[in-house]
Order: structure tokens, then C-alpha cells, then sequence
């Protein structure tokens, strides 16, 4: 199963580096890591963008920079939006993963499709349809 990791930012200049760490030095890396800048108006976009060139991270980490100042939940669905992979994980700016959270994780996951198949089948699509709804109401403009 293919991973991708949805961050949501806004003026995290002070947080953001030590989970983007987190997130490089996990046990299972994620195929994709959508990071969406909500209009900051401090360093972050910046901070993150240095952190892909300085690690080589440009074919997998992407920062995309809302137009305009969209909110948190708004800023997240955006991010789900872009993400192509099976497995869709949200974070915070401000979070600190424990280094084995996408391998235990995933593997629970896995464990849980067996048993309950139609939920696994459903999660991401879902969300993306929840997405593409509320992109259309014109909350992405």
C-alpha cells in the first residue's frame, strides 16, 4: 500500500522543521508528502522549501502555496485533494511522530482490511468526493 502524508501549514516557521524531521527519519518512508502553506506570513514556506533542496526530497515532498488564506479544514481537504496514494495520513505543523508510526500503523491497517474490507475500500475515495464537494462550492477560489 502506497502512503502519502498531508501536512497542513500557517505561520509554523517555529515548529515545522522538527516534525518534517520526523517524518524524513521514519522507519517506513511515505511515497508522497503533500505540504499545503495556508498564506503565512513568517518563514514557513521558506523553511520548508530549504528542507526538500537540502535533503533531495523534490520528486516525493511538495509545498503548494494557497492563493489565498483558505483556514485549517479547508487547508487540510486541499491537501487531501492532491494526495494519490492509498493510505492518506494527516499532520499538524506542530506534531512529533514517534519514528515507527506509518510501519505500525500500515501494518494494523493491513491487519483491519482483512476483517472489514468495504472500510478500507471506502476511506480515500470518500474523502476525495468530500474534497471535490467542497472544492466546487467555491471554497477553493
Amino acid at each position: 500500500m502506497s502512503i502519502s502524508v498531508c501536512i497542513g501549514v500557517y505561520n509554523g516557521a517555529k515548529y515545522i522543521e522538527e516534525q518534517m524531521l520526523s517524518i524524513l527519519h521514519q522507519t517506513m518512508q511515505p511515497d508522497q508528502v503533500i505540504l499545503c502553506d495556508d498564506g503565512s506570513s513568517d518563514d514557513t514556506a521558506e523553511i520548508v522549501k530549504d528542507f526538500i533542496e537540502k535533503y533531495s526530497l523534490e520528486g516525493k515532498w511538495k509545498l503548494f502555496l494557497n492563493l489565498r488564506n483558505l483556514g485549517y479544514p479547508a487547508n487540510f481537504y486541499h491537501a487531501m485533494e492532491l494526495a494519490v496514494c492509498d493510505i492518506v495520513f494527516l499532520s499538524d505543523q506542530d506534531d512529533i511522530w514517534d519514528e515507527k508510526k506509518l510501519e505500525r500503523m500500515t501494518k494494523a491497517l493491513e491487519e483491519q482490511r482483512q476483517e472489514y474490507p468495504h472500510l478500507y475500500a471506502a476511506g480515500h475515495k470518500q474523502w476525495q468526493r468530500h474534497c471535490q464537494e467542497y472544492f466546487y462550492r467555491g471554497c477553493f477560489l
